[in-house]
Parts: structure tokens; sequence; C-alpha cells
């Protein structure tokens, strides 16, 4: 009996153990748990099925989906890189040119080494300008509205990005001539939500913070210089993106959210507490994929 009862002990220890590691801060550490192992259950890693070299990021289940669509048990996704190629459903990176219309990038379906991308048209683009020539002869035209209607295509499909800019009541596309993802680095936003993937805080939680993307050291994101704790207000050094010193630490951690202002930060920094996916807040008021200027 006494065999018994240390057998259980132990393998509560074990899943003890293991709850832990999905609480990232001491507020609402059952959410935390709920929530990290539906994401573990509603998203499952597909690496044997993926290309080699592709990554998909940001995985959700809201969609949207075209109606006849063949692929709904595949897994949703908010972003697909390949090398150079970046697609998403996130203003910068989710227009491209299709069949000679113009696409909006709304989803991106994984299932079974197949990755396809939902997509809404724009209604037939007109000439933005005639002078010297016809605008539409450089892949630059004006859109009015989108046709409501969504459809897939396979995501080999998307190799030409544009640049869709509001004007008015209306938007213009411009061909990318030339984008790669050092580019979508360089426009990153001015702050990132980012885990210490080596540092435990006192109760037992890895340490979650943020930090100005002045503090990235190279380019892919993955290691950051923090202050000393002889740094008496880090708060401030953050905001001021105060440049690091040589007796700064350089920290391995994992980008979970990038934002443009420190408080758009402190919110994705509560978004942290319970979910591993920090989306983009979308600006009120504006259309899936637009953003306000």
């Amino acid at each position: 009996m006494a065999l018994w009862i240390q057998f259980h002990v132990f393998l509560l220890r074990i899943i003890w153990d293991s709850w832990k590691k999905m609480v990232r801060r001491p507020q609402g550490p059952v959410q935390q748990i709920v929530r990290r192992v539906y994401e573990s259950q509603l998203f499952p890693h597909m690496s044997r099925d993926m290309p080699e070299g592709v990554e998909l990021k940001q995985p959700h289940a809201s969609g949207p989906l075209p109606t006849d669509f063949s692929m709904h048990q595949g897994v949703q996704y908010k972003m697909y890189k390949l090398k150079d190629t970046i697609i998403s459903n996130s203003s910068g990176s989710n227009c491209f040119e299709l069949g000679g219309r113009v696409a909006i990038v709304r989803n991106i379906v994984h299932s079974t080494a197949e990755t396809h991308v939902v997509y809404e048209l724009f209604e037939t683009g007109a000439c933005f300008f005639n002078y010297p020539i016809d605008s539409t002869c450089l892949g630059v035209c004006l859109l009015s509205k989108l046709s409501g209607q969504l459809a897939s295509a396979p995501v080999t499909d998307f190799t030409k990005p544009l640049l869709l800019l509001p004007l008015q009541k209306f938007f213009v596309a411009l061909p990318q001539l030339h984008r790669t993802e050092h580019d979508e680095l360089c426009r990153m936003p001015s702050f990132s939500v980012v885990e210490f993937v080596d540092e435990i805080d006192p109760d037992g939680c890895k340490k979650v913070d943020i930090i100005p993307s002045a503090w990235f050291e190279g380019t892919d994101g993955k290691l950051c210089w923090w202050p000393p704790a002889t740094l008496l207000n880090v708060t401030k050094a953050v905001k001021e993106g105060t440049p690091p010193a040589q007796n700064w630490i350089l920290c391995n951690v994992h980008v979970m959210g990038n934002a443009a202002t420190y408080a758009e930060a402190r919110v994705k920094l509560h978004q942290a507490e319970y979910t591993s996916d920090l989306t983009d807040i979308e600006d009120a008021g504006c259309p899936q994929g637009f953003k306000k200027y």
C-alpha cells in the first residue's frame, strides 16, 4: 500500500512540475495552464510534414475560412516564412498580386504537408495615373473596395508582394521590388515582449519583460542585452531605449510579441500571462489587415 501511495505521489510530482513550466506569472495560474494545454492540443507541431526551411507562426482558430474549403481540419496560422518570402494576415506582408488581381491574405492553413492561403480579392483595379505612361503598366493601380468573397490557393502562388497604401476612400497598390526578412526586422516596432529562456523568477515562472528593439543583438531576435541589477530605474531605461553599456548582460530570449509603443507593450505583457500567442492589436475601426495612417 505504501509503495502504491509513493508511486502516485511520484506521478503527481511529474504532473505538478509540468504545470509549473506552463505558468509565467503568479497571477491567474489556472487560466494560464488551461490556455497552454488548449494550445498544445489544438495546434500540434507538424514538423514531420513541413518542407525544409518553412516556418509557420502564430497558430489560432479564429478563421476566416471559405464555406466550401476542403482543409477545415487543418491548423490555422497567421504567418508563413520561407527564406525571404513572408506571408501573413498583418499589414505590410498581406497584399499580393494573384492572377492579375490584388489579393489580401486573410488566413493561412496547413494540413498534411500542404499549405493554403485564404484570401479576398479587390474588385478590378483602375489606372492611378496616365502620364507619362499608364500606371497599370508599372503594376500600380487604384482600388476601391474588396469583393467580400473568400477563396483559397496554394501558398506557392503568392510570389508577387504588393505595398497597399490608403488614399482617402481608396487604396493604391504598388509592387514591392525587393523585400527580405531583414527588411521586416528593420521595420520592427519599437518594443518587444520577450521571454528570458534561461531565467526563472522567485515564483518559479520564466521571466517575461519588455525591451526596446535597440537592445537586440543581431537580427534573429534570439539574443538581447539586459541591464545589471545595480541599475535602479530599469523601466525608464526601457522607455527611453538607453543604449546597452559594457556591464550589461547578454541573454537568450524568445520574442512573444512586438508593439509600436510602450503602452501597447504593457498590454501585451499582461496578455503573456495567459497565452504564448500574442497577436497584433488591431486599430479600432479599421478593416482587418489595414492600419490607420
